[in-house]
C-alpha cells in the first residue's frame, strides 16, 4: 500500500491554482466546482480524496484529505458567517464560501485575485488614497484682438506663434530632462491643436526640444 505522507506531498507539489472563472464586485475569483475539478484532478492520481462536511457549535466547515490507507488530515474548519440561517439560500451561499476557502488553503493554492485585504476592510478602515499630482504648468493662450476700441470680444483669435514661442523659451530654460518631459506632456492638449493649425510651428518646436533634450542628457553639445 502506498505511503501517506509521499502522495500527499507529491500532490500538494503538484497541484496548480485554479482557474478564475468567477467574477464578484471586488474582482475574479475560482468557483467552488473549478477548485473541486481541479483538487479531484490531481489528488485522485495520488490515492487522495477530498471530504467536507458542516459542523455545529461553533457553525464551520472542516475540509479533510483522506487517504487510502485510511489516514486523513483536517483543517480547524472555516467558521459559518450568516445573517439568516433560517434563509437556506443564505445559508447555503455561506457553506459554498466556506468550502471554496477551506478547500483552497488545506491544498494550499489561490482562487482569489489578490486585492490587499480591500474586500475584506470596512470602507472606512481603508487607507486614503494619496492625491493625485495635478500638472502644474500653465501657459496662457496669448490672444489677438481687433484694434477698435471699444472691440468685440468675439473678435479675438489665439496666438499659436506667439505660444509656440514661449513654450520654446521654457523649453530652453529647463535644467533636467524630467522636467522637459512633464512639459511636452502637460503641453500636449494644446500641442496637438498647433500641430493641427500650424504644423510647421509644431515640428520646429518638437525639433527644440529634441535638441533640449539631448544637451540635458548629454548627448550633444
Amino acid at each position: 500500500m502506498s505511503d501517506f505522507n509521499t502522495d500527499l506531498i507529491d500532490a500538494l507539489n503538484e497541484i496548480q491554482n485554479p482557474y478564475t472563472d468567477g467574477r464578484a464586485n471586488y474582482g475574479k475569483y475560482a468557483t467552488l466546482s473549478e477548485c473541486l475539478s481541479k483538487a479531484k484532478g490531481t489528488l485522485g492520481k495520488h490515492h487522495l480524496a477530498i471530504s467536507q462536511a458542516v459542523h455545529s457549535d461553533p457553525d464551520r466547515v472542516v475540509t479533510s484529505i483522506k487517504h487510502i490507507s485510511g489516514d486523513c488530515i483536517s483543517d480547524g474548519g472555516v467558521p459559518l458567517h450568516c445573517v439568516d440561517k433560517n434563509n437556506p439560500q443564505k445559508m447555503g451561499a455561506a457553506i459554498t464560501y466556506a468550502r471554496r476557502y477551506g478547500l483552497c488553503a488545506i491544498l494550499g493554492v489561490v482562487g482569489d485575485e489578490d486585492d490587499d485585504a480591500q474586500s475584506a476592510t470596512a470602507p472606512e478602515a481603508l487607507p486614503k488614497p494619496k492625491p493625485t499630482k495635478k500638472p502644474t504648468l500653465d501657459v496662457p493662450m496669448p490672444r489677438i484682438v481687433a484694434e477698435e476700441i471699444p472691440f468685440d470680444p468675439g473678435e479675438a483669435k489665439e496666438d499659436w506663434p506667439a505660444w509656440a514661442k514661449k513654450i520654446g523659451e521654457l523649453i530652453d530654460g529647463l535644467r533636467d530632462s524630467k522636467a522637459l518631459m512633464e512639459t511636452w506632456t502637460t503641453t500636449k492638449p494644446d500641442r496637438e491643436k498647433l500641430r493641427e493649425k500650424h504644423p510647421e510651428l509644431h515640428a520646429k518646436l518638437a525639433e527644440r526640444a529634441k535638441k533640449r533634450r539631448a544637451v540635458l542628457e548629454n548627448k550633444s553639445e
